[in-house]
């Protein structure tokens, strides 16, 4: 593990904390940002802090490609890890390619981060930030609104934290 993952992890546990089976969210039962949909073999309710970080290092930093992202932009790293344990690798991805889009850079929409979507984020990382942000909000913004009513003002702190 690095020093950014290191912060990345921390800046997302301050929205992913301790344990929660809340029936209205759409993750379900979820520790430390790991939910018993994507893990369910997982003991999540006795799940510890240092296990959850081994499992999101791997499974979202290295997946994700943050690793390759912090080589251009520690910022934007940190930021798409928090976006990929909050709505996962594919509409994670999704979130930088309309990121990148919206900076008048053509990618494909697709959910899969290949090399056209990297090439494209290391030549616009100095500026991805800012519209990751808000196409992380316009997410959140799409969703039903008996979601948008009990979780919007709080997704969209984690969206321009």
């Amino acid at each position: 593990m690095d020093e950014n993952f290191d912060e990345a992890f921390e800046e997302t546990m301050e929205f992913e904390g301790g344990y929660v089976n809340d029936p209205d969210d759409p993750g379900g039962e979820t520790k430390y940002g790991i939910s018993k949909r994507s893990y369910p073999l997982l003991d999540i309710k006795n799940l510890t802090r240092g296990r959850a970080k081994k499992i999101l290092y791997l499974d979202f930093w290295i997946k994700g490609r943050c690793d390759e992202i912090a080589q251009h932009s520690s910022c934007v790293a940190k930021k798409m890890f928090d976006v990929y344990v909050n709505l996962g690798l594919p509409n994670g991805t999704r979130v930088l390619q309309r990121a990148l889009r919206a900076n008048d850079v053509y990618v494909e929409d697709d959910g899969i981060f290949g090399p056209k979507t990297m090439e494209a984020m290391k030549k616009e990382s100095f500026r991805l930030l800012p519209t990751i942000r808000s196409e992380m909000a316009g997410h959140y913004r799409s969703l039903p609104e008996k979601l948008k009513e009990k979780y919007l003002a709080g997704w969209l702190d984690r969206a321009y934290c």
